[in-house]
């Protein structure tokens, strides 16, 4: 029996993307395996609906490992595309050497933080924050950045409520944003953080709040970034273009053509 093919063959069956076979093929070996119990492993992620991140604890993001379980969101290749956005605006902007001070909000896991730590360390000077209304989500989030050996100043609190510092000169937030009307897929109502997820006033509340507070916190010179849902990206410039403090305004639309990435300078 080829297992490899077997596994896949399953995942295909099941409607399941093949790539959580590099996951289940990683997680069976770091735990010695054997084929059947591999297959009973298999089974139960089939049969309980439960996605195969919080079955192994963790996924990787752009290239790193970032642990997660049921207190946050599991990172997706989406955010990847933000982040990545993202620093190719502090690369076009910033001079090399720089010091750069960030706030991620809304830091759940922490990936974002841990990507952009990644990618721009042996560029800049970087002295990253991390904020999260849930201890829960920081408990992970902290263990990753441990994990990752990066010095994170993290806050517990309602986006800005405890942040103590400011002059931030980049703010990068995946919030939530799916409106409570909204129909999703059952593995991800079922088991990831509502609070992460869901957000009132057709889903732009926290952009708004941040939006209309984030001022207060940044250098006049600035980059704020979102992640954003797949038709929003009008309806967050329309909030934006009364700003006196906004420059101007970008959003982008991801690989699958929707919108996915908002920059305000």
């Amino acid at each position: 029996m080829n297992i490899d093919f077997v596994i896949k063959d399953i995942l295909k069956s099941n409607n399941k993307p093949i790539s959580d076979f590099k996951l289940i093929k990683e997680y069976s070996l770091d735990n010695g395996f054997d084929e059947s119990k591999t297959l009973a492993f298999v089974n139960e992620y089939i049969n309980d609906n439960i996605p195969i991140q919080y079955l192994v604890g963790y996924e990787y993001f752009l290239l790193d490992k970032v642990f997660v379980n049921s207190n946050v969101l599991i990172p997706r290749m989406e955010t990847e595309e933000v982040v990545y956005k993202l620093y190719e605006e502090i690369i076009s902007k910033y001079e090399i050497g720089s010091k750069l001070k960030v706030l991620d909000l809304c830091t759940g896991s922490g990936a974002i933080v841990i990507a952009l730590n990644s990618l721009l360390k042996d560029k800049y000077n970087l002295d990253l924050y991390a904020s999260d209304i849930s201890s829960d989500a920081i408990d992970v989030a902290r263990y990753n950045f441990s994990y990752h050996n990066i010095d994170v100043n993290y806050f517990v609190g309602d986006l800005f409520e405890n942040v103590d510092v400011n002059d931030f000169d980049i703010i990068i937030s995946n919030p939530p944003y799916i409106p409570y009307t909204d129909k999703i897929d059952s593995s991800v109502y079922d088991n990831e953080p509502h609070i992460a997820l869901f957000a009132d006033d057709d889903g732009l509340f926290i952009y708004k709040r941040i939006i209309d507070e984030m001022f207060l916190y940044l250098k006049d010179d600035f980059i704020v970034c979102f992640e954003i849902g797949y038709d929003q990206g009008k309806k967050i410039k329309e909030y934006v273009k009364n700003k006196k403090y906004v420059n101007s305004y970008n959003y982008y639309k991801d690989l699958n053509g929707n919108d996915r990435i908002v920059i305000i300078r």
